[in-house]
């Protein structure tokens, strides 16, 4: 180790320079320019390669050689008189800004629900938080903007700095640390404490101590962000991004032999997020179930056993924290199983269940542990990766229990900001063939798809054209984003079929070369499009229901695609333009685009796109969908389709006898194919001319029924009612009958 704070090798990475031990308040830091920076723990888990609770456990073997008991450091020693003076002058201008303040509600904490804390607030609208030291003195200030931007007052003193909204008593039984002034806030409506802000997790630590040596007996409770990422994601430097909230308050947890509360799930989130997601008796229920001592001498004893008399050696309990990387205990239907996620030569990766017999067997060859298998020793460790209550599929991290294995471990890409011009350019202009409104939903709902997995739009895309025009160049990113939750197939068989196992725990299913031609494949689309739920069947196996939160894409090069119904809103019916098919130059622009990072650039602007005003169930009516609908007409709107396209409508007759035209409607019925007898045939007539409003006169029994239509030059007339057949269809009249009519 170099000593007198000169640069030396890394006892971590090695080096010749790299490293420097600076020892600042005798908490053993240090800086690495490859590692990063810590204190004296941080460097012992660099060192060693193991987690937090395990460096404290070794530490706590060196001193004494027995079971540790961390010992309190003591505060900093206090400033020489001139710093004091300096102190002084900042308190002084504290006062003198917090004289500008008058108590209210802040526009940031009633943005969060906590608009009934009074607060001091400046006129221009920001929090101002008067920071002191555990004792009181005031040392500094923070602003929190009503937007939440945060700034610290010129010459204060951040660290072991507090904020309160109390005087604090003179014998807390139990004090919450928090980090920001919301998360400690909503804390304090999650326990009974009394609550300090940290102001930041870097500061937790050096709060507690001051804590802990101002009230030796008080039970300390660490208020923690949990600051998850997706397995490998890398931070702007390139390197794997760590969880520092939960680092940062185990740390100072372990610090002062206290409690750690961290909010549970796998997702970015701190207390008062959990507070506003879940509201409040969720929130205090999930608080009090997190809560975890952090003894540094029971965590040591912990990881120490395998539940029996065997005392465990420093070297054993790495590996098995090693196994615990890779494995987890699950319970499925009653059984236990151990998963892991092994290479798939389709989507990269996917989990495997394994019975535990199985499991034990990996290890055989391997170095034993307590003299039993690596496996045997893993499953009854304590500390192993558990997850008691099952497995499900969570998209949004945050909602899953913390006893259920989440079977969603993240997207298939990471988010990097980058261009999407390209493929946004041929999404406008190819795929949707320049209508910007289709367009504008086609960017919201693939938003939709990565901001809120778990909610489904209802919606499918269609995409429906010759080929070469590049509808499977549009899919590729999309589904690289959805990693192993994306899946291709050939056809709407292995979707709507009898089997449909391809649908398990999938975000987007790209299906191509489809056609519907049956009612019961039509009907059974529609319900995978926006049901919540669907029964999953494998063969062999009982149906099973399922959570459904696929999204679907078709594509096909038919001319008719679908059996859509008269007000058909489940498709975003899209024909993208030939005009660059097989255009070799311009899809050597696209695809150097997707090759080049193109998916995590897209996934990073769709996470950014806003859908304050998005409505994923309202997908604008296309000039493909009403095609497609026109090409579906149940009988009789069919007939009097084909009239209403004529330029003289039913023969240009003024008045219509209903007996008369039910006849020549069963007639061309007949000559298609199909049987209808009279009554039905009445009944379909009479429902459609009620709905594009012509009049009806007479009776049956007086002469017969009849229907006034409008006179051959009655223009307005005749658009009045092809209007009506148009509103029918939830469409516009020129999509119907062609502008020629308009």
């Amino acid at each position: 180790m170099p000593e007198n704070k000169q640069h030396g090798a890394c006892p971590a990475c090695g080096g010749t320079d790299r490293f420097r031990f600076d020892n600042k308040d005798e908490r053993g830091t240090w800086f690495c320019n490859q590692c990063g920076h810590g204190d004296g723990l941080d460097l012992v888990k660099q060192v060693l390669k193991v987690d937090i609770g395990v460096a404290a456990s070794r530490v706590g073997d060196v001193l004494n050689g027995a079971a540790f008991t961390q010992a309190v450091s003591p505060l900093p020693a206090r400033k020489e008189a001139s710093d004091s003076a300096g102190s002084e002058n900042v308190a002084a201008r504290v006062s003198g800004v917090l004289k500008s303040t008058l108590p209210g509600s802040s526009p940031y904490l009633a943005r969060k629900g906590l608009g009934h804390v009074v607060i001091p607030v400046l006129p221009d609208g920001r929090l101002c938080l008067a920071l002191t030291d555990i004792r009181g003195a005031v040392c500094g200030a923070q602003f929190i903007a009503p937007d939440g931007s945060k700034k610290i007052m010129a010459g204060s003193t951040k660290k072991g700095a507090v904020w309160t909204p109390a005087p604090l008593p003179e014998k807390p039984a139990c004090i919450l640390i928090g980090t920001g002034v919301a998360t400690t806030l909503s804390a304090g409506m999650l326990h009974e404490g009394v609550i300090i802000a940290a102001l930041d997790d870097g500061n937790l630590r050096a709060v507690a101590l001051a804590v802990r040596e101002r009230w030796p007996l008080a039970r300390i409770i660490i208020v923690a962000d949990n600051d998850w990422h997706f397995p490998g994601e890398l931070d702007e430097r390139g390197k794997p991004k760590i969880n520092s909230g939960k680092l940062n308050g185990e740390k100072a947890a372990l610090a002062v032999n206290g409690w750690i509360a961290l909010p549970p799930g796998e997702m970015k989130m701190d207390w008062d997020d959990y507070r506003q997601h879940h509201g409040i008796e969720a929130a205090k229920m999930a608080f009090t179930v997190s809560l975890r001592e952090m003894n540094a001498t029971k965590l040591h004893e912990a990881r120490r056993s395998l539940g029996d008399s065997v005392v465990l050696s420093d070297e054993e309990v790495t590996e098995l924290e090693r196994l615990n990387q890779k494995y987890t205990h699950v319970t499925i239907g009653g059984k236990h199983r151990v998963v892991s996620m092994k290479p798939c030569m389709v989507n990269g990766k996917t989990h495997v269940f394994e019975e535990l017999s199985q499991f034990r067997n990996y290890f055989l060859h391997e170095k034993q542990i307590a003299k039993r298998s690596q496996g045997a020793a893993w499953l009854q460790w304590p500390g192993k990766a558990y997850k008691p209550d099952g497995v499900g599929f969570y998209p949004r991290p945050e909602k899953c229990p913390p006893q259920v294995y989440n079977l969603f471990t993240g997207w298939g890409v990471t988010p990097r900001e980058g261009d999407v011009s390209p493929y946004l350019e041929h999404l406008e202009k190819v795929i949707c063939a320049g209508n910007h409104q289709a367009f504008l939903y086609l960017v919201g709902w693939l938003a939709h798809l990565v901001q809120r997995p778990d909610e489904k739009p209802s919606v499918a895309i269609v995409l429906k054209a010759i080929p070469g025009t590049g509808k499977g160049t549009t899919v590729k990113p999309i589904l690289q984003m959805m990693g192993q939750y994306g899946v291709q197939v050939n056809g709407a068989g292995q979707i709507a079929g009898k089997f449909n196992a391809t649908m398990a725990n999938k975000l987007m299913v790209f299906a191509d070369e489809v056609t519907v031609n049956s009612s019961r494949e039509a009907d059974r689309l529609k319900g995978i499009i926006s049901e919540d739920t669907i029964n999953l069947e494998r063969k062999g196996i009982d149906p099973e229901p399922m959570p459904n939160f696929s999204r679907l894409i078709f594509a096909s090069n038919s001319e008719q695609v679908l059996r859509a119904s008269i007000r058909e809103r489940r498709y975003l019916v899209l024909e993208p333009t030939p005009e660059h098919a097989q255009e070799k130059n311009y899809f050597d622009r696209l695809h150097n685009w997707i090759n080049n990072d193109g998916a995590s650039h897209l996934m990073a602007y769709l996470l950014n796109t806003d859908l304050s005003t998005f409505d994923p169930r309202r997908a604008p009516v296309t000039a493909g969908l009403v095609r497609e609908i026109l090409s579906n007409l149940p009988p009789a709107e069919n007939y009097v389709y084909r009239e209403l396209c004529s330029p003289s409508p039913f023969r240009g007759l003024a008045r219509l006898s209903a007996s008369e035209e039910v006849t020549r409607f069963m007639a061309q019925f007949q000559e298609e194919g199909f049987a209808m007898n009279a009554p039905a045939a009445r009944r379909m007539m009479g429902r459609i001319f009620a709905a594009i409003g012509l009049e009806r006169v007479g009776r049956a029994d007086r002469g017969g029924i009849f229907y006034e239509l409008p006179a051959k030059e009655d223009f307005e007339g005749w658009d009045a009612i092809r209007s009506s057949f148009a509103g029918m269809l939830n469409s516009a009249p020129e999509q119907v009958f062609g502008e020629s009519f308009w």
